[in-house]
């Protein structure tokens, strides 16, 4: 097992490997393909075995200021909503605080619950912006 793990290691040496944008495209891919058997639409199959190949491809490239700068890309593009899912999963959690995220640069806030509408200047960006408690 040990002989087996080194010569991975030596194989993946100088390679990528995994991100952000590799796992969406993998999870984005057996969606595809489940779509397409259910829907019985070749079409969905094909566009998940493309994106199953172009994500392999980045897995195993040896261009890694490439492979990070499209990553960079994705992960910008996505800062809004990521931010926004990561406020919600932080709320449900939290039973005494709500979170919220500034509309300019997107920052999580932490506010205390049940003191209704109140306005909140961002600790990031100072834009002011109204908020619920």
């Amino acid at each position: 097992m040990d002989k087996i793990r080194k010569k991975m290691n030596q194989f993946m040496m100088g390679r990528y490997g995994p991100d952000a944008l590799n796992s969406v495209m993998l999870y984005t891919a057996v969606i595809l393909n489940l779509l397409g058997i259910l829907l019985k639409n070749a079409i969905l199959g094909w566009i998940s075995l493309v994106l199953l190949v172009y994500s392999l491809y980045r897995f195993f490239s040896k261009n890694l200021a490439k492979r990070y700068a499209e990553n960079q890309k994705f992960l910008d593009f996505t800062r809004g909503p990521r931010r926004t899912f990561k406020a919600a999963a932080l709320s449900a959690r939290d039973k005494e605080h709500t979170y919220v995220t500034c509309p300019k640069c997107k920052q999580i806030c932490r506010l205390p619950k049940g003191r209704g509408k109140v306005t909140v200047t961002c600790p990031a960006c100072r834009q002011p912006f109204e908020g619920r408690s």
